[in-house]
């Protein structure tokens, strides 16, 4: 029966609407992977560009702890721990010798903090 209905569904000519939009989808999904494939052979290169930063960003969650695994580790072959992915990001150049990853991936808040005493109360304090 479920084979009956998909040959039907088959023998069903499909509107230039139709047509047109899965041709969009198509077209849609090749310029993705050519994209993808750009960007993972610049990468092995040892470059990047800006079309690349979304790749890249995925890296980074997986360097601060966000994450635990990189499409792009993977495919790279390289081990998808947050040290490796933090080596990538250096030897990229996408993040600095003075980028720390160890502080976000332990969760600590980085904000800065709020002054225990308003200034009213310091000049009480040290009365």
């Amino acid at each position: 029966m479920a084979l009956l209905s998909r040959l039907t569904r088959c023998n069903h000519p499909r509107s230039p609407t139709e047509v047109a939009q899965e041709r969009l989808v198509r077209q849609e999904k090749a310029a993705a992977a050519q994209a993808w494939s750009e960007a993972l052979e610049r990468v092995k290169a040892g470059s990047y560009l800006q079309e690349d930063l979304s790749y890249l960003h995925e890296v980074e969650e997986l360097t601060i702890g966000q994450r635990s695994d990189s499409r792009l580790l993977r495919e790279l072959g390289i081990q998808e721990k947050p040290e490796n992915a933090h080596s990538l990001l250096l030897k990229l150049g996408y993040k600095d010798a003075f980028f720390n990853p160890h502080p976000l991936r332990l969760g600590l808040n980085l904000s800065i903090p709020q002054a225990a005493l308003l200034p009213s109360q310091l000049k009480l304090a040290w009365t």
